[in-house]
């Protein structure tokens, strides 16, 4: 009986390593004047989210696809960001979250389903409404749960 315990915890086992791949978007942004910006953004994102693994004692990795408003991209950086999952997975990686504008993150997703479709790797794609530093940010809830 315990034998059969053993497996059924190794297959259930999540795996204490993330891959993050950035890409902009509200979740990787700040306010600036009145108005949303990338330009600062990903790197407090980056901290945000290196403190928040460091807390649940995940090891991360974390690597830039892109700096845009989602709103602004193109085929180009879908291609991107399809070479940016691939590179993770031949390194072996078993977690990718990426960070993305929620505009076009369906457009990502979608993209990315079609090119990995028996991907034995868990990808999960997460945004915000608001950016990290706003008072109602979403960006920690959201990080949470694409890290669960």
């Amino acid at each position: 009986m315990a034998n059969s315990n053993s497996t059924i915890d190794e297959k259930n086992h999540v795996s204490n390593s993330i891959s993050l791949i950035t890409t902009g978007g509200t979740i990787g942004s700040t306010i600036e004047s009145d108005s949303v910006t990338v330009s600062q953004g990903e790197q407090q994102l980056r901290r945000h989210i290196q403190q928040v693994c460091e807390h649940k004692k995940i090891s991360l990795t974390t690597r830039a696809a892109f700096n845009k408003n989602s709103e602004d991209l193109t085929p180009q950086d879908w291609l991107t960001l399809i070479n940016s999952v691939a590179d993770e997975v031949a390194d072996g990686t078993k977690n990718i979250i990426i960070t993305h504008g929620t505009d076009t993150m369906a457009y990502s997703a979608a993209a990315i389903a079609l090119c990995f479709r028996d991907l034995p790797v868990k990808v999960v794609l997460t945004g915000s409404c608001f950016p990290i530093d706003h008072p109602n940010s979403d960006v920690t809830v959201n990080l949470l749960g694409a890290i669960a």
